[in-house]
Protein backbone atom coordinates (compact mmCIF):
# COMPACT_ATOMS: atom_id res chain seq x y z
CA UNK A 1 0.00 0.00 0.00
CA UNK A 2 1.29 3.41 -0.71
CA UNK A 3 0.88 6.60 1.52
CA UNK A 4 -1.78 7.72 -1.42
CA UNK A 5 -3.81 4.32 -0.29
CA UNK A 6 -7.92 4.53 0.47
CA UNK A 7 -9.18 2.03 2.47
CA UNK A 8 -12.96 1.02 2.75
CA UNK A 9 -14.94 0.24 5.06
CA UNK A 10 -15.26 -3.46 6.07
CA UNK A 11 -18.50 -5.94 4.63
CA UNK A 12 -19.04 -9.59 5.86
CA UNK A 13 -19.71 -11.97 3.26
CA UNK A 14 -22.73 -14.06 4.29
CA UNK A 15 -24.39 -17.18 2.53
CA UNK A 16 -27.68 -15.29 1.82
CA UNK A 17 -25.83 -12.98 -0.66
CA UNK A 18 -23.82 -15.80 -2.17
CA UNK A 19 -26.43 -17.44 -2.78
CA UNK A 20 -28.78 -14.18 -4.19
CA UNK A 21 -25.76 -13.49 -6.53
CA UNK A 22 -25.66 -16.83 -7.86
CA UNK A 23 -29.34 -16.85 -8.60
CA UNK A 24 -29.03 -13.71 -10.14
CA UNK A 25 -26.35 -14.49 -12.54
CA UNK A 26 -27.56 -17.74 -13.16
CA UNK A 27 -24.08 -19.68 -12.61
CA UNK A 28 -25.12 -23.66 -13.44
CA UNK A 29 -21.84 -24.54 -12.07
CA UNK A 30 -22.00 -27.68 -9.78
CA UNK A 31 -19.73 -26.05 -7.53
CA UNK A 32 -22.33 -23.08 -6.71
CA UNK A 33 -25.36 -25.32 -5.71
CA UNK A 34 -23.99 -27.33 -2.78
CA UNK A 35 -26.24 -30.18 -1.88
CA UNK A 36 -27.94 -30.43 1.36
CA UNK A 37 -25.34 -32.52 2.80
CA UNK A 38 -22.34 -30.52 2.00
CA UNK A 39 -24.26 -27.28 3.42
CA UNK A 40 -25.01 -29.06 6.69
CA UNK A 41 -21.42 -29.46 6.97
CA UNK A 42 -20.88 -25.90 6.64
CA UNK A 43 -19.62 -26.19 3.00
CA UNK A 44 -21.48 -23.74 1.08
CA UNK A 45 -21.09 -22.29 -2.33
CA UNK A 46 -17.98 -19.87 -2.45
CA UNK A 47 -18.37 -16.02 -3.99
CA UNK A 48 -17.87 -16.08 -7.79
CA UNK A 49 -14.97 -13.83 -9.33
CA UNK A 50 -17.90 -11.27 -10.59
CA UNK A 51 -19.45 -10.73 -7.10
CA UNK A 52 -16.02 -10.08 -5.41
CA UNK A 53 -15.45 -7.11 -8.37
CA UNK A 54 -19.06 -6.24 -7.60
CA UNK A 55 -18.38 -5.83 -3.98
CA UNK A 56 -14.97 -4.03 -4.60
CA UNK A 57 -17.36 -1.34 -6.48
CA UNK A 58 -19.36 -1.01 -4.06
CA UNK A 59 -16.88 -0.63 -1.50
CA UNK A 60 -15.07 1.56 -3.63
CA UNK A 61 -17.88 4.14 -3.46
CA UNK A 62 -18.53 3.81 0.31
CA UNK A 63 -14.76 5.38 0.51
CA UNK A 64 -15.95 8.81 -1.25
CA UNK A 65 -13.30 8.88 -3.38
CA UNK A 66 -14.91 8.51 -6.30
CA UNK A 67 -17.99 10.78 -5.93
CA UNK A 68 -17.10 12.32 -9.10
CA UNK A 69 -17.14 9.08 -10.70
CA UNK A 70 -19.14 8.92 -14.16
CA UNK A 71 -18.28 5.64 -15.24
CA UNK A 72 -16.35 2.32 -14.90
CA UNK A 73 -14.43 2.14 -17.92
CA UNK A 74 -13.07 -1.16 -17.30
CA UNK A 75 -10.95 -3.51 -15.76
CA UNK A 76 -7.25 -4.43 -16.67
CA UNK A 77 -4.40 -7.06 -14.47
CA UNK A 78 -7.76 -9.06 -13.23
CA UNK A 79 -6.32 -11.55 -10.81
CA UNK A 80 -8.42 -13.61 -8.54
CA UNK A 81 -5.92 -14.84 -5.08
CA UNK A 82 -8.24 -17.05 -3.30
CA UNK A 83 -11.61 -17.96 -3.00
CA UNK A 84 -14.38 -16.32 -0.33
CA UNK A 85 -16.62 -18.50 1.70
CA UNK A 86 -19.64 -17.13 3.79
CA UNK A 87 -18.24 -15.98 7.04
CA UNK A 88 -15.33 -13.95 5.28
CA UNK A 89 -14.68 -9.77 6.00
CA UNK A 90 -13.70 -7.88 3.14
CA UNK A 91 -12.11 -4.63 2.25
CA UNK A 92 -10.88 -2.66 -0.33
CA UNK A 93 -7.45 -0.98 -0.59
CA UNK A 94 -7.56 2.26 -3.34
CA UNK A 95 -4.29 3.48 -5.13
CA UNK A 96 -4.51 5.99 -7.37
CA UNK A 97 -2.35 5.46 -10.49
CA UNK A 98 -2.67 8.32 -12.89
CA UNK A 99 -5.08 10.77 -13.91
CA UNK A 100 -5.26 11.75 -17.69
CA UNK A 101 -7.41 14.89 -19.66
CA UNK A 102 -9.85 12.92 -22.07
CA UNK A 103 -10.64 15.05 -25.49
CA UNK A 104 -14.06 15.87 -23.88
CA UNK A 105 -12.04 17.56 -20.82
CA UNK A 106 -13.52 14.87 -18.42
CA UNK A 107 -10.49 13.01 -16.62
CA UNK A 108 -9.43 9.32 -16.99
CA UNK A 109 -8.17 7.62 -13.71
CA UNK A 110 -6.42 4.44 -12.99
CA UNK A 111 -6.71 3.27 -9.09
CA UNK A 112 -5.51 -0.01 -8.72
CA UNK A 113 -7.59 -1.96 -6.59
CA UNK A 114 -6.88 -4.58 -3.57
CA UNK A 115 -9.36 -6.73 -1.78
CA UNK A 116 -7.76 -8.29 1.38
CA UNK A 117 -9.63 -10.98 3.68
CA UNK A 118 -9.91 -10.36 7.72
CA UNK A 119 -6.25 -11.73 7.55
CA UNK A 120 -5.17 -9.43 5.29
CA UNK A 121 -4.83 -12.06 2.91
CA UNK A 122 -4.89 -10.83 -1.27
CA UNK A 123 -8.45 -11.76 -2.73
CA UNK A 124 -8.80 -9.49 -5.56
CA UNK A 125 -6.33 -7.03 -7.55
CA UNK A 126 -7.65 -5.26 -10.59
CA UNK A 127 -6.43 -1.98 -11.90
CA UNK A 128 -9.82 -0.04 -12.22
CA UNK A 129 -10.83 2.81 -14.85
CA UNK A 130 -12.82 5.37 -14.26
CA UNK A 131 -14.40 8.16 -16.46
CA UNK A 132 -14.62 11.37 -14.25
CA UNK A 133 -15.93 14.91 -14.02
CA UNK A 134 -13.58 17.43 -15.58
CA UNK A 135 -11.96 19.66 -12.95
CA UNK A 136 -13.42 22.66 -12.10
CA UNK A 137 -11.98 26.05 -13.66
CA UNK A 138 -10.69 28.25 -10.72
CA UNK A 139 -10.67 31.36 -13.34
CA UNK A 140 -14.17 33.24 -13.42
Amino acid sequence: MSAGSVTSPTRVVDQALIDALVELGGYPHPLFHPTPEQRAQGQGAPLMGQGVLLLAGGLAEQTGTLDDAIALLGFSDVSFRTMLRAGASVRLVMDHLSTTPTSSGKRRSEYRWTVLDDSDGVVLEATAVLLRTPLEDPTP
